[in-house]
């Protein structure tokens, strides 16, 4: 059966040249100062520096994608990188939601694994991808299985003072991944900081650079979004991106 997937978009219009008075979201957000006892941390996955040269011999990784449920996902991403965040390998699973890699045996490795598909004029994620560490030791093969949880997709179309949209390199110049999300209570939820492409990005050659910025939430939960942003000659403020209070749910 073929799985719906929704996404919502969220208009977001930052005039960030000119005065701090000039800074202007669409009706749907509200922006407050962020106090430093607010700030959001996020917590970032920190390369082991053990590894700087790969060993002779190798090791078999390998495992299955599921959803919650235990049941597998076919065509699921699954990223391998090593110590110092280069990419070794990206697979799909199979129908049985299988990957495998064989690579030079090292201390640590970061997997990462998701689902993603094309509905209409975007992709969207269809499962929320999730990073998981590695330490085979010296193990000649570890199994690792990822339960992924359903996603909805928030498309952030954030535009600068002069009109234009600000897309996934341009937004992550002025943001970084200061991108949080948390329900109505401001609790945090998990979710992933990410892009997605659209026609114009396919349009370029399917250009990352062009994706519009995108978060993948848990569904059927009402979520806020907090940006936080740094205006020329004011400081760092956090949007909130909360639907007019209501929050965002697919």
């Amino acid at each position: 059966m073929k799985r719906f997937c929704s996404l919502v978009e969220i208009l977001l219009i930052l005039l960030v040249a000119d005065l701090p008075a000039a800074t202007a979201m669409s009706s749907r957000a509200h922006v407050r100062r962020s106090p430093e006892e607010k700030t959001a941390t996020r917590t970032r996955f920190e390369f082991s520096q053990q590894d700087q040269a790969l060993h002779s011999s190798t090791v078999r990784l390998y495992g299955y994608v599921t959803d919650l449920n235990g049941s597998p996902i076919p065509q699921a991403f699954v990223d391998l990188y090593d110590t110092t965040g280069v990419r070794l390998s990206l697979q799909a699973t199979d129908s049985n939601g299988y990957y495998e890699f064989s690579v030079p045996q090292q201390s640590l490795y970061r997997i990462i694994a998701g689902s993603m598909a094309d509905q209409g004029d975007y992709q969207v994620f269809w499962y929320i991808p999730v990073a998981r560490e590695i330490r085979p030791s010296d193990a000649s093969e570890v199994r690792t299985d990822i339960a992924l949880r359903a996603s909805a997709s928030l498309l952030l179309q954030a535009y600068d003072a002069t009109g234009s949209q600000l897309r996934n390199a341009a937004f992550k110049t002025r943001v970084g991944s200061d991108v949080y999300p948390t329900d109505l209570a401001d609790l945090p939820r998990y979710g992933w900081f990410s892009a997605l492409c659209d026609a114009y990005c396919r349009s370029q050659g399917s250009n990352w650079d062009l994706a519009v910025p995108a978060f993948a939430v848990p569904t059927q939960i009402p979520m806020r979004l907090h940006v936080l942003w740094e205006v020329p000659d004011f400081g760092k403020v956090i949007l909130d991106l909360d639907n007019e209070g209501g929050g965002y749910m697919v």
